[in-house]
């Protein structure tokens, strides 16, 4: 079950918190585009929305922060296509 709307709003809050302390720091493109082909591969994925079922992040921020990370980005040997 995908988390409650609170809990998506505590988690977005901790994760733009860590990102500002970072310096807003981005992955380089050819992460974010390895990031997004997981995810978008990922039966956890909310297609409409664009948002993760599991940790209730929405993806494509989630993929960009450098600060952010997921089980499947370490687990997978993905490569970018290029997109």
């Amino acid at each position: 079950m995908p988390p409650s709307l609170p809990e998506k709003a505590l988690n977005f809050a901790k994760a733009a918190a860590k990102y500002a302390a970072s310096g807003c720091k981005n992955v380089s493109t050819d992460e974010y585009v390895r990031r997004l082909e997981i995810c978008a591969s990922c039966e956890k994925l909310d297609a409409k929305s664009m948002s993760c079922n599991e940790c209730g992040c929405y993806v494509k921020l989630k993929c960009l922060w450098a600060t952010e990370n997921c089980k499947n980005w370490e687990k997978s040997a993905c490569k970018p296509s290029g997109i």
